[in-house]
């Protein structure tokens, strides 16, 4: 069991090669956990065609009633998809039902998908049912690209909880097709 766990100040690229799901950063099943992600930079280059991509990706601190999530300050920038047939990107990706969520001064920025797969910048899963409040601001998905044939773009999705949601950019992405 681990507590007040911290994964702070990390530079992670890579993945040339990796033809299988990629996170660069996967904080797992951490229950009755306070988890903070902050200030990592992240950038990411599969050579995959339907595994998913992802930035961060926290699935601790949930099942109690008095953890928080925080991700903060975290840039998740020029990651390169561009083998993906089906293959989904998610820049930030929450799924644990803590009982505060706080997503916030992220960056999500000149990431290219192709192929059929969505595009998230930020993703909060409707899991999180129990939380008291998901507080999203000053966050930036900007520059970033959906190229292929179909697919979907979600600068921003959030499925669940009371959700306070302000100051956020999202500017000058594109989509070649899809919605």
């Amino acid at each position: 069991h681990q507590d007040s766990l911290k994964i702070a100040n990390n530079t992670i690229s890579g993945g040339q090669g990796c033809t299988a799901a990629l996170t660069g950063i996967y904080a797992s099943t951490g229950r009755n956990t306070t988890i903070t992600i902050s200030g990592n930079t992240i950038t990411l280059t599969p050579n995959g065609a339907t595994p998913q991509l992802a930035g961060i990706v926290n699935n601790a601190g949930g099942f109690a009633s008095t953890n928080i999530a925080e991700i903060f300050d975290n840039t998740i920038e020029s990651c390169s998809y561009t083998t993906a047939t089906s293959g989904a990107f998610r820049g930030i990706e929450q799924l644990a039902a803590a009982k505060i969520v706080r997503i916030y001064n992220n960056v999500v920025s000149n990431t290219t998908l192709s192929g059929t797969g969505a595009f998230h910048g930020l993703y909060v899963s409707a899991n999180l049912g129990t939380a008291d409040s998901l507080l999203m601001h000053h966050n930036t998905i900007s520059d970033n690209s959906k190229i292929g044939s179909s697919g979907s773009f979600y600068g921003v999705q959030a499925g669940t909880a009371l959700i306070m949601f302000y100051l956020n950019t999202i500017r000058d992405n594109s989509v070649a097709a899809g919605t």
